[in-house]
């Protein structure tokens, strides 16, 4: 999607285990990149610096395979500048 620089991606939620990882693309080329490998709290927040195609890629990395414990829960999306 195309987004106006200053628009901005936000996460914010809890790592229980494990980490996760947020990656801004701009034409799938990074932007930009976020790591989040302790548990509890997390807020990551990305600018777009400047007008394009962007989107975010999320991977995750488990501790634990298949267990209780690895779970994330985070909201996340956009705030577009007008």
């Amino acid at each position: 999607k195309w987004y106006k620089k200053g628009s901005v991606f936000v996460a914010n939620g809890t790592l229980h285990n494990g980490g996760v990882m947020f990656a801004l693309l701009n034409d799938n080329l990074p932007a930009g990149r976020a790591i989040v490998t302790n548990p509890g709290k997390f807020f990551v927040i990305f600018e777009v610096p400047y007008d394009g195609f962007y989107t975010v890629g999320i991977a995750n990395y488990l501790g634990m395979f298949n267990a209780a414990e690895n779970r994330l829960q985070a909201n996340i999306g956009w705030v577009e500048k007008n």
